[in-house]
């Protein structure tokens, strides 16, 4: 369990910077991450958030 809030980010992600992942769902193409994300060229605070493996792509 991660003390704190937990915020769920909607539309454009920019940037995502993944410190570790969480937990990975293959079967339901989840991911969980923590991480800044940056939306609309705005970083935002750090938070549990969700990405489809559908939109990640290998750098």
């Amino acid at each position: 369990m991660i003390p704190g809030k937990i915020a769920v980010t909607e539309g454009d992600i920019t940037h995502l910077q993944v410190d570790a992942i969480v937990n990975a769902l293959p079967a339901q193409r989840v991911i969980y991450t923590v991480g800044s994300v940056w939306q609309d060229g705005q970083q935002g605070e750090p938070v549990l958030c969700w990405l489809e493996s559908s939109v990640l792509q290998s750098p």
